[in-house]
């Protein structure tokens, strides 16, 4: 067993059963090996939570620092959050929290172990008109400027901002693009009237469809790890019926995806028939050739992908460039800064089409091999 192989044995321990006394047992160059890597995995709030004292000192003083930053952070935004949900029970609007503005309150037994940016938040279709009217009225506001009544994305409207937090106002969940936003409420639980949330099959479904985005670039296997162990030691979960939701609507089933860390989890935890060496291998391989990626420019990797990239496809998404508020919002400006946006509109159409007339040069064998990796996963779907 190799030694990441260990410490992610180690870190489901610190999960599934902190009280277990392992740490002690290691000598202090491997727990300062395991700090290291907790470190670069952002498990370091974990370390200090559960390890704290027993942790080597250079690590317990810079982890300790985190902790208490987070949980600063956490401490206010709950309580703005808990306004906000008022104000929507107030005004009789069903809404459900996804993500870590749920995970990390509900789920998690300590939210500081679930840092997160923005607030994910699903609406039923039917009332966004009258959520977006609120919002504003309430001095949410966008970078751009620019307010719509109409949803500018496949998931939800342009992100909105106040007091230093950001909210993703979701007509439907990311990456379910084979269900339905009724087919999605059908599978929720009440908290009470109007406040809903997922049930722990359907986070795990969307834990995977998040983790899929972008051929499995979009998510670490560190929050992958934590957010399913979590959410499995927290709540029983039906496999079957899992895997009925995930055939449906054309997800990797999350059992497959667990598999190339099976370690993480106690024996059991997962289903017996997802534990097979060529899914794990396969798992693992491809994540182990997505950490080379952080290398390479955005545009060489989006022209390495698997897509069709033609004239047609360049041209489709060159016209972005030339839209103000999609500029506004790509990189956070606002319609009162025109010289910035005119620079980042001819920042982007000179990459874009520099990487475009040389996308056959800069395909890079790396590159190719992790697209055909993510690919062989896709077709798992497919079976």
């Amino acid at each position: 067993m190799t030694k990441d192989n260990e410490f992610i044995r180690f870190a489901g321990t610190l999960v599934f059963s902190p009280e277990q006394n392992i740490w002690s047992k290691m000598t202090k160059t491997r727990q300062e090996q395991y700090c290291l890597l907790a470190q670069r995995a952002g498990w370091d709030k974990l370390f200090f939570r559960t390890l704290n004292q027993r942790l080597p000192d250079v690590f317990y003083s810079k982890f300790r620092k985190a902790y208490l930053k987070e949980s600063l952070k956490q401490m206010l935004e709950q309580k703005q959050l808990g306004d906000f949900y008022a104000l929507l029970e107030k005004e009789k609007i069903s809404f459900l929290p996804f993500k870590g503005a749920d995970l990390a309150f509900r789920i998690y037994p300590d939210s500081n172990l679930r840092p997160h940016c923005d607030w994910d938040i699903l609406f039923r279709p039917e009332d966004c008109p009258k959520v977006l009217q609120l919002l504003q009225e309430q001095k949410w506001r966008t970078f751009s400027g620019f307010e719509s009544e109409k949803a500018p994305s496949l998931y939800h409207y342009e992100r909105m901002y106040k007091n230093a937090q950001s909210l993703e106002m979701h007509w439907t969940l990311p990456c379910f693009t084979n269900a339905s936003p009724q087919e999605i409420w059908q599978e929720t639980i009440p908290l009470n009237e109007h406040h809903r949330v997922l049930t722990p099959e359907m986070n795990l479904l969307l834990l995977v469809a998040h983790a899929s985005m972008y051929h499995y670039t979009h998510l670490s296997e560190w929050r992958i790890l934590s957010d399913a162990g979590y959410i499995l030691k927290h709540d029983a979960v039906d496999w079957e019926k899992t895997h009925q939701l995930a055939d449906r609507w054309k997800i990797l089933h999350p059992d497959i995806l667990f598999s190339g860390w099976s370690e993480f989890f106690p024996p059991g935890m997962l289903p017996s028939e997802s534990l097979r060496p060529e899914y794990s291998q396969l798992i693992r391989k491809t994540f182990a050739l997505r950490s080379q990626l952080a290398s390479f420019p955005h545009y060489a990797k989006v022209l390495s992908a698997p897509e069709k990239h033609n004239t047609a496809w360049f041209l489709q998404k060159i016209q972005a460039c030339f839209n103000p508020r999609a500029i506004c919002v790509k990189y956070h400006l606002t319609p009162q800064s025109p010289l910035k946006i005119l620079f980042r509109c001819c920042y982007d159409i000179f990459g874009k089409s520099i990487y475009f007339l040389l996308h056959n040069k800069i395909r890079n064998r790396t590159l190719r091999r992790y697209y055909q990796q993510a690919q062989a996963i896709e077709m798992l779907v497919k079976k």
